[in-house]
């Protein structure tokens, strides 16, 4: 994907026009929290339903957003002992930069969607 945006801050953004929806979400997420910042998963197994909506024909972006504190992401990257995941008991997301992340990528797909630029 290549990313064709110019960032002019948190929000706005001149978004990929070229791209299928998926790569325009991808450039709207970069051009909202910075491309340093986003990584592009690949696909997974997973235990969750998602995937039935895309059978079904509606389009769909299954987003995940990180919501560790970066040193102990760090110290984990190091050690090897994985940091609490989303359904253990410890988990304990940063939450102030969790939201605020979510929100910027979610409302940078948004924009786009209603201004018909990711509706290919």
């Amino acid at each position: 994907m290549q990313d064709t945006s110019a960032a002019n801050g948190i929000g706005e953004s001149k978004p990929c026009r070229s791209a299928s929806a998926p790569q325009a979400s991808g450039c709207s997420i970069n051009s909202a929290l910075g491309a340093n910042q986003v990584v592009e998963m690949s696909a997974q197994m997973g235990g969750e339903d998602f995937s039935q909506y895309g059978l079904a024909g509606v389009r769909a972006l299954l987003l995940h957003v990180g919501a560790a504190d970066a040193g102990k992401l760090e110290a984990s990257h190091k050690s090897g002992v994985p940091t609490s995941g989303l359904h253990s008991p410890s988990w304990a997301p940063e939450l102030a930069p969790t939201i605020n992340a979510a929100i910027s990528a979610e409302t940078s797909i948004l924009m786009d969607l209603l201004n018909g630029i990711s509706d290919r």
